[in-house]
């Protein structure tokens, strides 16, 4: 919504990002190259027998543990999408009111 205060209101792009943590259960074959040269189950080899297990298998369920945004560390601007634009109090703007408000970062007018 424009700033009736404020015949030109401004906005500015910010890149942020989403990080999503997800976790799974995999079984691991216990077999004689898990174990150590003292008979001991090798937990570094175990721990990566299960990693190789979980990426190579398409039928492994994840399930989300926690998401999480923040501001992504390099800003740019992407112009191959529209902006999404939102006014202070966060509240996503209408086509009309966007275009209204909405300033490019890298010099247009």
């Amino acid at each position: 919504m424009t700033d009736p205060t404020n015949p030109k209101s401004y906005s500015i792009q910010l890149k942020v990002r989403q990080t999503t943590v997800e976790y799974g259960f995999v079984s691991v074959l216990v077999t004689e190259d898990l174990f150590d040269e003292n008979g001991q189950l090798d937990s570094t080899k175990l721990c990566q027998a299960g990693l190789n297990a979980s990426v190579n298998q398409p039928s492994m369920k994840w399930f989300i543990e926690e998401q999480t945004a923040d501001m992504h560390p390099v800003q740019s601007v992407r112009d191959d999408e529209p902006v999404l634009a939102v006014d202070s109090d966060g509240v996503l703007l209408s086509e009309s009111d966007k275009w209204d408000q909405t300033v490019g970062m890298e010099g247009d007018d």
